[in-house]
């Protein structure tokens, strides 16, 4: 869900917009299809915001994880950034400027710049899903230049 929630955010940001719903489309091995949506109180563009609320909508409908076959997530309610972005009271405003930082180099230098740490080995972190932060992480990449060598 998180990977959906990142690119999903991603081209908002890209667009200039912030959303103040959230909708999550679940579809089940028995192919039956529900839908939750939940409006926030002020919009946003953060994706851990709307990944916490993703997240409170997939676990209202206590559906076992091997059943889903689907799970898509839409945002509307959109709102053109300048004009509805407000500071946030209690400081979460900082994920938006992450998240913006983040953007940048990824359109500076490649997608796959920097990932969120959880989804490098979604096997190993779905556990820790409601109980960590979710972290930024660079990835790794090859230098063929030897270490001796490099400035």
């Amino acid at each position: 869900m998180l990977g959906g929630v990142k690119n999903v955010t991603t081209r908002l940001r890209k667009a200039k917009a912030c959303t103040q719903c959230v909708t999550l489309k679940v579809r089940t091995s028995s192919f039956s299809t529900t839908t939750r949506n939940r409006t926030l109180a002020t919009p946003v563009d953060d994706a851990t915001t709307i990944y916490e609320t993703a997240r409170t909508l997939l676990d209202g409908l206590h559906i076992q994880r091997a059943a889903i076959r689907l799970l898509g997530i839409s945002l509307s309610h959109l709102h053109p950034a300048e004009v509805a972005r407000q500071l946030s009271l209690d400081g979460n405003d900082k994920w938006q400027d992450i998240d913006r930082v983040v953007d940048g180099m990824r359109q500076k230098y490649q997608p796959s710049i920097l990932t969120r740490g959880i989804l490098l080995d979604p096997h190993l972190a779905l556990p820790l899903v409601k109980t960590l932060p979710i972290p930024l992480t660079f990835t790794q990449h090859k230098c063929n230049t030897p270490p001796d060598q490099r400035h």
